[in-house]
Formats: structure tokens, C-alpha cells, sequence
């Protein structure tokens, strides 16, 4: 059967190709490619999936049914697999997220995941305004999202929540350095959660916490699995991909390009992140803690150092 496989696969993959007999040898290197080819196409479509899907994110705090899992912040708040989440004030009606038309049917939900390039994202849809009417038009029938290294989008939230909140939180203290404020910011997300959004009805600026929150938090509001699950680092070379996938247009019904804009809104906040890295090494260690589940799902290696070991 072994034999056979060989070459019925040499025939398809490389007899014409070739245009010559199917040796033995050449059966066995056509072979072994062929299983390359397809553990490599497996391998990518596993890492595209949606994580929550996944046995090793769902082991992780636990799962709820079969698309669902309990997050950091469920973690922090105590809300277990029976638990409900609580409603939030910015989801898919407002403002994250957007539908974009599709030449073969139905629009796909580009399911927005904050300080993961989602304002370049939105530049390339043609989407940059909030379209929460439109939001509510259409069920999600099939949909994407976009992942970041977890402590790159960290640092990088933090940079927003820093910037926009001024001295409003009692981290911002203008007489500490900032190793300082940083590990108090992490201390306070550690102990409230996603409270920081919902305990705090007169707080004019909750939905910026969004930014910090755990990426498999902005998973969670997806209502269906998500068809696709990209990463950021390598979101240029899988656009082509994406669009075979999900023949996207724009608002004019054009074919959207195969390539991204100039990137928007990189460092909010003006402080570098790589020296905060090594001034604040525990601040960055409570980081890893809160970020371990998205290490987990995601599948990010977990940076040196770090126990990968998660909220308790």
C-alpha cells in the first residue's frame, strides 16, 4: 500500500513535473516532501484555528461548553465554567469590530482584537469608523481575528492606558519612575480584572482598559468559533491567503490588495519598551503571569524566565 501511495504521489506531484520515470529514488524524496508539504499545511491550519477549540486552552482554566473557555480575568473575578460573563459596555456593538463585504456572500466579521495592528487593519479594510448600526445588521457567519505576541501588545497597551489616562489612575503617579508605574499598573489589573470595565459605572474612560486585557478576554465575545486566527508578526505574507479564503472588497466592491498600509498609531504613549523590559523585571514577571493563558492558547513560546505558570 506504502509502495502504491509513493507512486500515485510521484505521478501526481512530480511525473509531469519531471517528465520522466518515477524511480525509486525519486518516489522516496517526492514522498517525503509530500509529507513535509502536508504536516507543514496541517500545522499552519492548526495554529490558524481558533484557540478555544484547542485542548491545551481549554485545559488551561477550564472550558465552558464547546467553544468556550475561562479566561484570566474570569480567573481573577472567580467566575468559574458555570459562570456567566457579565455584559460590557464595548463588544461588537461598540466599537471593536467590523463587517466587510465579501465577493462570494455573506460579509465576514473581522473580529478585532485591540493593540494587534487593529488600526492598520481597519486602514486596509477601509473601515477606520466605528459601524455599530452595521454591526447589528448581519449574523456572524464567518469571521477573523488577528493575535499579537502577548507581552509586545502588553507593553504596548500599557503604552495607551498611560498616555490616555494621564494622572487620572492612582498608578500614574508623577513623583515614580516608570518601573515604578509599571508594576503598580500590573498589581492593579492583577487584583480588579475586567472590573476595571464594569465596576466602575462613572469612569469615562473604562473602555480604555480593553487594551490590556487578554487577547483569548477579546476571543470570548466572539459568538461562534472564528474561521481564521492570524498573527500579527506574520500578517503581510498571510493576506494573500486571507483573501482566497475570504475574497474581501472594500466599499467601492474593489478587491482589496494583498498588501497592508503604512502602519498606524506604533508607540502611544512615547516610552520604550525594551528598556522597560529590563528595569522593571518585576513588573514584567507579574506581565507573564497575567498573560500566561494567552501564551498558552496562542501559541507564543513564553519568554526566558518565565514559568508560564498563570493567575491564581
Amino acid at each position: 500500500a506504502g509502495a502504491r501511495r509513493a507512486t500515485a504521489i510521484c505521478n501526481e506531484l512530480g511525473g509531469r513535473m519531471l517528465k520522466s520515470t518515477c524511480t525509486s529514488k525519486k518516489m522516496l524524496l517526492l514522498l517525503r516532501a509530500a509529507i513535509l508539504l502536508r504536516a507543514v499545511a496541517a500545522a499552519k491550519d492548526a495554529l490558524n484555528a481558533d484557540p478555544r477549540t484547542q485542548k491545551t486552552c481549554r485545559e488551561f482554566y477550564g472550558a465552558r461548553g464547546d467553544r468556550s473557555v475561562v479566561t484570566t480575568e474570569d480567573r481573577i473575578a472567580r467566575r468559574g465554567a458555570s459562570t456567566p460573563r457579565p455584559a460590557y459596555k464595548c463588544t461588537r456593538g461598540a466599537p471593536y469590530g467590523r463587517f466587510v463585504d465579501a465577493s462570494d456572500g455573506p460579509p465576514v466579521w473581522y473580529h478585532e482584537i485591540p493593540k494587534c495592528g487593529s488600526t492598520t487593519v481597519k486602514a486596509w479594510l477601509r473601515a477606520l469608523h466605528a459601524q455599530n448600526k452595521r454591526n447589528k445588521q448581519f449574523e456572524v457567519a464567518r469571521s477573523f481575528a488577528v493575535v499579537r505576541e502577548p507581552l509586545d501588545r502588553f507593553l504596548s497597551g500599557y503604552g495607551t492606558v498611560r498616555h490616555r489616562g494621564r494622572d487620572h489612575w492612582p498608578f500614574n503617579d508623577t513623583n515614580a519612575d516608570e518601573a515604578t508605574t509599571f508594576e503598580r499598573f500590573v498589581k492593579l489589573l492583577l487584583r480588579e480584572g475586567d472590573a476595571l470595565a464594569t465596576a466602575r459605572p462613572k469612569e469615562r474612560t473604562r473602555c480604555l482598559w480593553y487594551h490590556v486585557f487578554s487577547q483569548m478576554w477579546f476571543l470570548e465575545l466572539a459568538p461562534r468559533p472564528l474561521d481564521r486566527v492570524l498573527r500579527l508578526e506574520g500578517l503581510a505574507n498571510d493576506l494573500p491567503e486571507l483573501l482566497r479564503t475570504f475574497p474581501l472588497v472594500g466599499p467601492d466592491n474593489a478587491s482589496l490588495p494583498a498588501a497592508l498600509p503604512p502602519r498606524h498609531n506604533t508607540a502611544e504613549g512615547n516610552f520604550d519598551t525594551r528598556t522597560l523590559r529590563t528595569a522593571s523585571p518585576s513588573g514584567v514577571a507579574l506581565a507573564l503571569r497575567y498573560l500566561a493563558q494567552d501564551y498558552a492558547c496562542l501559541g507564543y513560546p513564553l519568554p526566558e524566565g518565565s514559568s508560564g505558570d498563570g493567575v491564581v
